[in-house]
């Protein structure tokens, strides 16, 4: 009999009447246990204690007991392996989310476990270091995958929360540094059960904008805190997160003893929200200071190249002078000679012009037409010229030839 009104409403099958109770069977009365347990309880019963009798059958079912420290109470409770989200053996102090039920086989009342935690930062720790080695194996942290930082970025992604030391330490050196910097602010919880979706929800937003809208370079950061209040950046969802990005990243945490497994995954992990700024800008006094040094050592070498250039320029132009003075000589000598030998082959042209006049006046002289043409006459025999009275006989047939025409005769 239920003495008080319970802040739960326990709704029976059936309603007893005064003077006749109603009897349930084990299994009726169990069922009916186990409905008021999950109407009160719910899904989501959190309990904390110390693991005892911790056993694993078969490499599928896990059981063991929660107990309080002094062993003044204790629960049995069961999961499979595959829900086994952190190691834990006797001695450990857990946080269980579970559903309470009686087992009706053996009447006993179990927890079946839907996830554990581990209590205090020895716990914490050994988790994740459980974890770090898994996603290490993955390559997660691997050194050859991370990509540079650009060299002067024009916009920036800040996920972090807007209340933090953290944002406005960053945004303060990023504007004493440089100041020429786009930055959009992406506002999460850093700490707390919204942490992780929040910032797993903030880099999907920034890698799935346009590539003319996505920023050059992510930040994510907070300041420094216990194991606890940090571990946002080290839950295995905001690393997996981080190592997917296609957009370089630089994760900076707390202080420089301060260490996550988000900063691992990262491509750049600074050890401040300071840092960040400091890493991702130069100053602008340090960098038109470089600028003006590597202006006047580019002056200085211009300067030296050009004075090199013209003594080659003034040795070539002195070297080509003579080549031209010597080819001037030579050429004035072959036109001397050329013309001393013009001025020869016209005097033996002239020499050989008169020679041909005199031999041609010569022949004028003795052609034998002209001579006819002065009375004489030639005499022909057989077409052989006659010289001499003594090569004709009498009767012989001649011709003579005289200036015009000519006449046949006979010797008389």
């Amino acid at each position: 009999m239920i003495d008080q009104p319970s802040l739960f409403d326990f709704d029976a099958p059936t309603t007893p009447t005064p003077g006749e109770p109603i009897a349930l069977s084990v299994a009726a009365a169990v069922e009916l246990i186990n409905d008021q347990l999950f109407r009160i309880a719910g899904p989501n019963l959190v309990v904390e204690g110390e693991v005892a009798e911790y056993t694993l059958s078969q490499k599928k079912w896990v059981r063991f007991t929660l107990k309080d420290l002094d062993g003044s109470a204790l629960l049995k409770c069961f999961l499979t392996i595959y829900q086994l989200n952190v190691d834990i053996k006797d001695g450990d102090r857990i946080i269980v989310h579970a559903t309470p039920k009686v087992y009706a086989p053996y009447g006993t009342l179990t927890l079946n476990i839907n996830s554990i935690e581990t209590v205090g930062e020895g716990g914490l720790k050994a988790a994740l270091e459980r974890l770090q080695k898994q996603l290490r194996e993955e390559g997660l942290f691997d050194e050859t995958r991370k990509r540079p930082l650009p060299e002067l970025p024009n916009r920036i992604g800040l996920i972090t929360s807007r209340d933090a030391a953290a944002c406005s330490d960053f945004i303060r050196i990023l504007s004493n540094r440089w100041g020429d910097v786009d930055v959009e602010l992406a506002h999460v919880h850093v700490q707390g059960e919204r942490a992780v979706p929040e910032i797993c929800g903030a880099l999907t937003h920034f890698n799935a904008l346009p590539q003319s809208d996505r920023p050059d370079v992510l930040v994510l950061t907070r300041g420094g805190g216990s194991l606890e209040d940090l571990m946002a950046f080290n839950a295995e969802a905001v690393v997996r997160a981080v190592f997917a990005s296609r957009i370089p990243i630089v994760v900076a945490v707390g202080h420089e003893r301060d260490e996550t497994l988000a900063e691992y995954a990262a491509d750049v992990r600074a050890s401040t929200p300071s840092n960040a700024a400091e890493r991702l800008v130069p100053e602008r006094a340090a960098m038109l200071q470089q600028v003006c040094m590597h202006a006047d050592r580019l002056r200085a070498r211009v300067d030296d190249y050009l004075a090199q250039r013209g003594l080659l320029v003034e040795r070539s132009v002195s070297r080509m002078q003579s080549v031209m003075a010597r080819v001037h000589l030579a050429l004035s000598e072959t036109i001397q000679t050329v013309e001393h030998a013009g001025e020869a082959m016209l005097a033996r042209i002239e020499a050989h012009r008169r020679h041909i006049h005199t031999l041609v006046t010569l022949i004028r002289e003795l052609d034998p037409a002209r001579v006819l043409r002065r009375g004489y006459a030639m005499v022909k025999k057989s077409g052989r010229v006659v010289t001499s009275a003594k090569e004709l006989d009498k009767g012989d047939r001649i011709s003579v030839h005289l200036a015009e025409g000519q006449v046949d005769a006979a010797v008389l």
